[in-house]
């Protein structure tokens, strides 16, 4: 009976990523810190005026949410309702707009596109 060997083949990666002594992430910022400053600015595009310390308040939650939905560790329930809580926290800050409605259509209007003409 032959003896196995007991070397392990490294797992292979494309060299230009994950390099010995070098960051992933080598800005340092996390994605709920990109979210905080672009929700500050669309807070003081809508309002004309930075956030107060309440509304930064509501704009970390509304990050932190933010964050959760879009990451792959959180399964599907969990992202429901972050979203939900999301936007909740974002109508609060005057941030979400209501969903636009659909044009009104007569019963019978939509067969008229589908008409041979």
């Amino acid at each position: 009976m032959d003896a196995q060997s007991n070397q392990q083949i490294p797992a292979q990666r494309p060299p230009h990523l994950w390099r010995p002594g070098q960051s992933g992430n080598p800005s340092g910022r996390t994605r709920m810190l990109d979210r905080i400053d672009d929700l500050c600015a669309a807070f003081e595009a809508t309002h004309g005026r930075p956030p107060s310390p309440m509304d930064m308040i509501g704009i970390r939650t509304a990050a932190r949410l933010a964050a959760a939905c879009a990451s792959p560790n959180t399964n599907a329930e969990q992202a429901v309702r972050a979203g939900n809580t999301l936007h909740k926290t974002l109508k609060r800050l005057g941030l979400a707009s209501p969903p636009s409605k659909r044009e009104k259509s007569g019963p019978f209007e939509h067969l008229d596109s589908l008409a041979i003409k």
